[in-house]
């Protein structure tokens, strides 16, 4: 996984100091609003970080389709809150190496011909988990990775508004493919076995800064 992470973090950098047009590279800081399908707690309560690298290879001549990837940190979960009128409060919070490869369609072109306003993304997004933790009421935190499926693959589609050549915004939905949490992996658990499998999903926003 290191040697795999090593490379594309090498290939973002040198797409990013390529002097040809075709290719570029960019610094992401944003943050998820998470949750978990399955677990009762309803709204995106858990937030956390999504930041990291991207890089991308125009696909045309025009530059209206792009293909990018991205190498992130991404913090996800669930909360509950008082609302969901559990005995105790608790959080899952777990921490993923995200790395989405998305197809973009880009629109309405500047005056000045230099960048496009909007682009419309769609792909598939690989999660490795890291760690893990899960935190109740009056609890000390939990490590929780070996409950948890350490691969994930997602579906994410979303939009971008470009308000410069170099600054956009970007806005994401993203859900697991597979299940997170599968209560058939602790058959002999009497607990876990009688828990309800857990699906995440979740919301991005980002700011970008391209080169």
């Amino acid at each position: 996984m290191k040697k795999i992470l090593f490379i594309l973090l090498n290939l973002l950098i040198i797409n990013t100091l390529s002097a040809q047009n075709r290719f570029g590279g960019g610094v992401i800081l944003g943050f998820n609003a998470a949750q978990m399908d399955g677990d009762r707690a309803a709204g995106y309560n858990k937030v956390g970080l999504n930041t990291g690298l991207r890089g991308t290879v125009r696909l045309n001549e025009d530059g209206k389709w792009l293909l990018s990837t991205e190498l992130l940190f991404s913090q996800r979960g669930a909360r509950s809150v008082e609302r969901d009128y559990f005995i105790r409060n608790w959080k899952a919070t777990l921490n993923y190496i995200e790395i989405p490869v998305m197809v973009s369609y880009l629109d309405w072109l500047q005056e000045d011909g230099q960048y496009y306003k909007v682009h419309v993304a769609a792909g598939l997004s690989y999660g490795r988990l890291f760690s893990s933790k899960i935190t109740e009421s009056f609890t000390h935190p939990t490590e929780a990775v070996n409950l948890f499926q350490q691969n994930d693959i997602s579906y994410t589609a979303g939009a971008s508004y470009f308000i410069s050549r170099h600054w956009g915004f970007t806005a994401r939905y993203s859900r697991s493919l597979n299940y997170i949490f599968h209560p058939k992996n602790y058959k002999n658990d009497p607990v876990l076995g009688g828990l309800t499998a857990l699906q995440g999903y979740f919301l991005t926003f980002q700011t970008c800064f391209v080169f």
